[in-house]
């Protein structure tokens, strides 16, 4: 039996009847969005409905697992487990033919209702040990994306896994790949505290899965002894991150991270979890000491049958830049051909090729802007299917001014910086800023001065991540965002320091050394810089909402941040302020730093809320006052006891001030209080302020009963004028009465001596009074 969805054809020859899977009444909402909701309206449907489900089903950057690879229009791909149909769209995007194998079919209608414009789509629907007995055909590509650790599920038998290998193995043409995405038990983020995957248990699977049937990841080296037990593969290892689920760059053992380069920490979107360390300073050991495949969170391994050709040609690292909008969304691959390395970006999208294509006129440009400086440019060329730069290696900036941050030679990172920042500075033709329709659309009407410095070309992102570094010369690596219109010099030394002080927490001794200052940017600038900036990342993402900006509202976040315990020390020491910035996942130890009592406090980009513990111990605070660095006056709250006009008493040994709706431009905070600890304060006096306190209140409600009797007596003066005013009104009314009758008398007396005029006049032309009036003479 078939059935026809769109253009998507399901086949229930090997249905069984009835679901044994399912994830329940949501799937009933997967559904209704795949009827009503386009592919170009889910990431909104995800923002509104704030849902696990939703997210893991319909984000886009679940294809990220499978995009990248190589697949052709000539090829077949068998997707075994395809679910609700996450990345078989993308799938059906690259290759000729798409045969997925779902054992739910209310799990295969999702999938074909949201890809039914496809016409190279069919779903078989059932268990796959059924249909693997009579499937026919090989596949030049076969994947098992989170399917792999289900297959005593699908398989059963004494060694599932091997035997799961060895059967689709049957179905691989001679040169065909298999695709598997699979979590590693061993994975740092379960070290650190995240929940395993599949059962939710804290630390299941680094404990061996004790409580576990039927479910199951693998270290590496258990993935060694399973592909040498099934005997027909060779693979590569690859390593999505921040793991396959929603992977934004995908490495291999030919190009592993470097130092500095992890710094995902939000990913538990699906439960809640512990935080026991820091793990991107975690992630830099790891990397260093050479284990980063052995801790990876994730794997994807490509494999091959043992006889396959080798190929000339493979991407060993890849990195999406898709999380935005998708004028601007590319991908950067490196591709090693023949023992060489090249880069190659690519458009993600058709509107993203206008924006790939204009970085190569940049290329010229900015290669003529710094022709006498040492900054060279990362050579560009147009190609058929992107742009391709030039592979260069070296050390970053950022990694040469890292190891002088470890090493305490902060003085040396400014003298390094400073030179850079020199060059920078002094690049291309300067210009005074004007507003442009560009300028706006980029960065907003914000406020600047004509006599602003600025350059007519502008690369704004050479940030010290981008730069390969050396005694002579520095390569610019990336010049994707630069614009051919003013743009203020000092912003762009702006983004310099701001990306590299506050992109890691290992960089926090240098935040209170004013680098700012010393490269000449005010903290006027400052602010308009912040506004510009967040202007900048709205135009970057658009209308699209990106995953990092859903975390606060999906993930349970939090349940436990275990404390530092080099950094709770600190906190205890005298004279000393801890503070917590609240980033959208609540105060934690792991982002908290200690500061002098008289420090100005530097906030870390996207702080929403901040909280000061002044001490630990019982205490008396006055005088709080907190304000931005334009001067505006923040209000807070605490939970120490009002005693009096700005005077609080905190009869606790974690006194804190929350400071809420930090305005989003808003760089540092300037704070100052008196704090005196009750080790040095005696009780008495505690007692003498309050009464003091006390008598003051007293004293302004005695002052405020007089004010009310005051007060009343005016109330009283003022409804005897109003009885007053009133009789008066009265008495005018009357009087314009007896005016109006007098005048109505007046005009009838008028009226009666017209009328007796008239009939005089009458009489005076008679006879009669003609002759009466002779008689008279007479």
């Amino acid at each position: 039996m078939k059935e026809k969805i769109g253009n998507v054809v399901l086949d229930y020859t090997y249905y069984s009847g009835k679901d044994l899977y399912s994830d329940g009444d949501v799937e009933e909402e997967l559904l209704e969005i795949s009827e009503n909701y386009s592919e170009n309206q889910w990431n909104q449907v995800i923002a509104e409905k704030k849902s696990w489900p939703v997210l893991y089903h319909y984000s886009h950057i679940r294809q990220n697992s499978v995009e990248w690879l190589p697949i052709k229009k000539e090829d077949t791909v068998l997707e075994i487990g395809s679910g609700c149909g996450a990345i078989t769209g993308s799938l059906a995007k690259k290759a000729g033919k798409v045969t997925c194998i779902e054992l739910s079919k209310r799990r295969s209608t999702i999938n074909a209702n949201r890809n039914k414009k496809y016409n190279n789509i069919e779903i078989l629907v059932g268990n796959f040990q059924d249909i693997s007995q009579n499937l026919t055909g090989k596949f030049n590509y076969i994947t098992l994306i989170g399917v792999f650790e289900y297959s005593a599920g699908y398989i059963g038998g004494e060694h599932p896994y091997v035997e799961m290998l060895k059967t689709v193995s049957k179905f691989l043409k001679p040169d065909g790949k298999l695709i598997i995405a699979i979590e590693n038990r061993l994975g740092l983020k379960y070290w650190a505290g995240c929940r395993e995957d599949h059962v939710g248990e804290f630390f299941e699977g680094i404990e061996g899965y004790p409580k576990t049937q039927n479910v199951r990841t693998f270290s590496l080296k258990e993935w060694d002894m399973i592909f040498k037990q099934a005997g027909m593969y060779k693979y590569e290892r690859y390593y999505p991150y921040p793991d396959y689920k929603f992977p934004m760059s995908i490495h291999s053992d030919q190009w592993l991270p470097k130092v500095g380069e992890l710094r995902e920490i939000h990913y538990n979107f699906d439960r809640n979890r512990l935080r026991l360390f820091d793990e991107t300073r975690t992630s830099d050991q790891i990397i260093e000491n050479d284990l980063y495949p052995w801790y990876a969170n994730s794997y994807l391994f490509v494999a091959s049958l043992q006889n396959a050709e080798a190929e000339s040609e493979k991407c060993i690292f890849s990195k999406y830049s898709n999380d935005r909008s998708d004028k601007f969304s590319i991908r950067t691959d490196v591709i090693m051909q023949e023992g060489k390395r090249k880069v190659i970006k690519r458009a993600e999208t058709e509107n993203g090729k206008e924006h790939l294509n204009n970085i190569v006129v940049y290329y010229e440009k900015l290669k003529e802007m710094y022709r006498d400086t040492p900054i060279r440019m990362n050579r560009c060329q147009k190609i058929e299917d992107g742009i391709e730069l030039e592979y260069l290696e070296g050390r970053t900036l950022e990694q040469v001014l890292d190891d002088l941050v470890q090493k305490k030679e902060y003085e040396e990172v400014w003298k390094i910086l400073k030179g850079y920042i020199d060059v920078l500075r002094k690049a291309g033709e300067k210009v005074k800023f004007k507003y442009t329709e560009a300028f706006i659309d980029v960065f907003g009407k914000v406020e600047l001065s004509e006599n602003t410095i600025s350059c007519a070309c502008m690369n704004i992102d050479p940030v010290c991540a981008n730069i390969l570094w050396s005694d002579t010369e520095w390569q610019m690596l990336d010049y994707e965002w630069t614009f051919l219109f003013p743009i203020p010099v000092n912003y762009q030394i702006y983004r310099v320091l701001k990306y590299y002080l506050y992109t890691s927490t290992a960089r926090g001794p240098l935040q209170a050394l004013n680098f700012w200052k010393r490269a000449g940017i005010s903290e006027e600038e400052i602010v308009v810089y912040d506004k510009m900036e967040e202007n900048f990342q709205k135009y970057i993402v658009g209308e699209h909402i990106p995953l990092r900006n859903m975390y606060r509202d999906i993930s349970p976040g939090i349940y436990l941040d275990v404390k530092q315990l080099n950094d709770y020390e600190k906190y205890l020491e005298k004279d000393r302020i801890r503070i917590y910035p609240d980033q959208g996942n609540d105060f934690t130890e792991a982002t908290a730093w200690t500061i002098e009592q008289t420090e100005k406090i530097m906030l870390p980009e996207h702080t929403v809320r901040l909280r000061i513990d002044p001490c630990e111990k019982q205490c008396i605070i006055g005088d709080i006052q907190i304000c931005t660095g334009k001067g505006e006056e923040l209000s807070f709250y605490t939970n120490g006891k009002k005693i009096g006009k700005g005077l609080y008493f905190f009869d606790t040994t974690d006194p804190y001030i929350i400071i809420e709706n930090i305005p989003t431009d808003c760089l540092c905070l300037m704070q100052s209080m008196s704090i005196q600890k009750l080790e040095t304060v005696s009780e008495n006096y505690v007692k003498q302020i309050v009464q003091e306190k006390e008598k003051e209140s007293a004293s302004y409600t005695s002052q405020i009963r007089q004010l009310n009797a005051e007060m009343a007596i005016k109330e009283q003066i003022n409804r005897t004028l109003e009885k007053e005013l009133e009789q008066i009104r009265q008495q005018l009314e009357a009087t314009k009465e007896t005016l109006n009758v007098t005048e109505e008398t007046l005009n009838t007396t008028k009226e009666t001596l017209k009328a007796r005029e008239h009939l005089i006049d009458e009489m005076r032309n008679t006879k009669v009074w003609k002759l009466y009036s002779a008689i008279k003479r007479n």
